[in-house]
């Protein structure tokens, strides 16, 4: 949770599954996380071979590639198919406080992918 000044007044704000959605939902299906992020760039760790000598190798993390709200719905899904139980998807991610989005994003599409193929 981050607290910012609006107005004058202190407004609290926090991220999660559920914030993922409303985003979508109110900007006609944008994608947050590619919104804020975009395309990152990194120095990428040097290999050690000592090829391309004085070039700086780049990694990029392309947060515009995933559907980051979509793979939210898709985990609530297998969730609420292993215990019915669990409750709409507004519901169980409104419940949700933290997630790791990368071990979602790993998980996830292999597992629907070794079951449904």
């Amino acid at each position: 949770m981050v607290e910012v000044e609006i107005n004058g007044e202190p407004v609290k704000a926090s991220y999660s599954i559920w914030a993922l959605s409303l985003y979508e939902q109110e900007f006609g299906g944008a994608n947050m996380l590619g919104d804020l992020f975009g395309v990152q760039v990194f120095d990428a760790p040097a290999d050690g071979d000592g090829e391309d000598e004085g070039k700086k190798p780049e990694f990029k993390l392309d947060f515009t590639a995933n559907d980051w709200a979509m793979l939210s719905r898709v985990l609530w899904a297998g969730v609420k198919n292993e215990d019915d139980s669990t409750p709409s998807f507004a519901e169980w991610a409104k419940s949700v406080e933290s997630y790791k989005i990368f071990e979602i994003a790993g998980k996830v599409p292999n597992e629907v992918m070794r079951v449904c193929f």
